[in-house]
C-alpha cells in the first residue's frame, strides 16, 4: 500500500497540483524559505488575518522566486515595493469577489504545499518544556543538511516544505520514534471518528 501522504508530496515537489498562478503570475512549489518569508513578513496568509491586495501581491511575489532570486529583490527596499506594486497594480479596481477567488487559490496552493505527515502526541511531552526554540523551518535545513538531502543551504532552503516533512518522519522513524501515524492508523482514526 502506497502511503497518500508521501506519494501526493513527491508530486507536489515538482509542480503545485492545482494552482499554477495567481494574480497572473507563477508559482513555484512552495519550500521552506517560502514559508519562512511568509512569516518574517507576518503575512495574513501565514500568522492569520484578512489578506488584501497588497498581502496577496507580497505572498505571491515570494512564491514566485527561489531563495537566490528572492535574496536580490529582498535586499533593496525600493525593489521589493516596486514589485509588489507591479503585480498588485491591475488588481486594485477588481471587484472583491474576484480578488476573494485568487486569494482562495493562493490558500488551495499553501494548504497542498504545507501538507505532511500526522504524528501521535507523546502524552509525557510538555508544551512549554519541550517547545521547540528554534523556528521549525531552520531545524528542517538542518535536517536536510545533516541528512546530505541537499549539499547546499541554498539548496535546502528552497526545497519543497512538505516533502522536507517527509523525510523529517523518515528520520525520526529511522532513529526510533514510532508516533508517525501511517495510512492503517488513518483508516482507523476515520472509523471511530464516523
Amino acid at each position: 500500500m502506497v502511503d497518500e501522504v508521501f506519494s501526493s508530496t513527491d508530486i507536489s515537489h515538482t509542480c503545485p497540483q492545482s494552482v499554477a498562478q495567481v494574480l497572473g503570475v507563477g508559482l513555484m512549489p512552495v519550500s521552506i524559505w517560502h514559508v519562512w518569508l511568509l512569516k518574517s513578513y507576518e503575512s495574513p496568509f501565514a500568522v492569520g488575518g484578512q489578506p488584501q491586495v497588497n498581502d496577496l501581491a507580497l505572498a505571491v511575489l515570494i512564491c514566485s522566486m527561489n531563495r537566490k532570486d528572492m535574496g536580490a529583490v529582498l535586499s533593496d527596499d525600493k525593489k521589493m515595493a516596486e514589485a509588489v506594486a507591479s503585480i498588485a497594480e491591475n488588481w486594485f479596481t477588481i471587484p472583491s469577489a474576484e480578488l476573494e477567488i485568487h486569494i482562495l487559490a493562493f490558500n488551495q496552493y499553501l494548504t497542498e504545499g504545507l501538507d505532511g505527515p500526522q504524528f501521535w502526541e507523546d502524552p509525557e511531552h510538555n508544551p512549554v518544556k519541550d517547545r521547540s526554540r528554534c523556528p521549525m523551518e531552520w531545524h528542517l535545513v538542518k535536517m536536510l543538511l545533516n541528512e546530505r538531502i541537499c549539499q547546499t543551504e541554498e539548496d535546502a532552503w528552497n526545497y519543497s516544505f512538505n516533502r522536507a516533512l517527509c523525510w523529517s518522519a523518515v528520520v525520526g522513524e529511522t532513529n526510533g520514534s514510532r508516533n508517525y501515524i501511517d495510512p492503517v492508523d488513518r483508516a482507523d482514526i476515520e472509523k471511530v471518528n464516523v
